[in-house]
């Protein structure tokens, strides 16, 4: 088991977090998913032994922060967390899974079970069902090429980080407000093989007034997915000369 490449875990029933304790032996695994494991909330600290590592998908978790040790992780190229809806689900089902995932966090505040450091951050810092907190040093992951959903409500220094991951083609981002908007655009436009964007803010307010910013659009950007009360697009879309996928929800 020690020269295990591949563990796709999936939509595991019962998957706790101290199942993942010793995952940090897995000195050679490549690709890591927990995808929908549920009943996982946090992220052990070995996981910065998987120096191999490619792919890690923790999307569909109730992991809300990443952990710091994440950074080792060299050689990742895919990093997929938080719980944005699929892009080939109908309005219905979106509905569904949308009042199913608000429950489902109610329900785990107040689980008495539940350890504080998964139910108090997500209140007091501004963070989100959908985003995950992203550590400080993110930009050491030079060579990821997918990431989302990262919250950036909590903490603008993640922008000047994400700017540096100059080889992401798709970037998802959650937790964008009137605050950190033009930061968010700033970071956004110095992407330059990005690909694919998806911005996120919850409330009746929405992206409101946020996406009105002077902004360069990245030269390569082809689809473009917005969450949120947008109420008007923004004139910077017009420069999106390669724009084949335009995503609008909840506006």
């Amino acid at each position: 088991m020690r020269m295990l490449r591949i563990l796709d875990l999936e939509g595991t029933s019962g998957l706790k977090d101290d199942d993942l304790d010793q995952i940090g032996n897995f000195l050679h695994l490549s690709y890591l998913s927990l995808r929908g494991c549920a009943d996982i909330y946090k992220l052990p600290n070995s996981l910065g032994n998987l120096w191999d590592i490619q792919v890690l998908d923790v999307s569909g978790t109730r992991i809300i922060k990443l952990p710091k040790t994440i950074t080792k992780l060299k050689k990742l190229q895919y990093l997929c967390a938080g719980n944005v809806p699929k892009d080939d689900a109908t309005s219905s089902i979106e509905l569904k899974e949308s009042s199913d995932l608000s429950k489902m966090v109610h329900e785990a505040i107040d689980d008495p079970e539940m350890p504080d450091f998964v139910k108090f951050p997500s209140i007091l810092h501004g963070l989100d069902m959908y985003g995950v907190e992203a550590p400080e040093g993110i930009d050491q992951l030079n060579d990821l090429h997918t990431l989302g959903v990262v919250n950036v409500a909590a903490e603008k220094a993640i922008l000047h980080d994400l700017e540096k991951l100059k080889k992401l083609h798709k970037l998802g981002l959650t937790g964008v407000n009137k605050k950190n908007s033009q930061a968010v655009l700033s970071a956004i436009a110095n992407l330059v093989l990005l690909h694919s964007l998806s911005l996120r803010s919850e409330g009746e307010l929405g992206l409101q007034g946020c996406l009105d910013h002077t902004f360069t659009p990245p030269s390569k950007l082809q689809s473009l997915k917005i969450y949120g009360n947008l109420v008007t697009l923004p004139t910077w879309i017009t420069q999106i000369q390669n724009l084949t996928k335009l995503k609008l929800r909840s506006t």
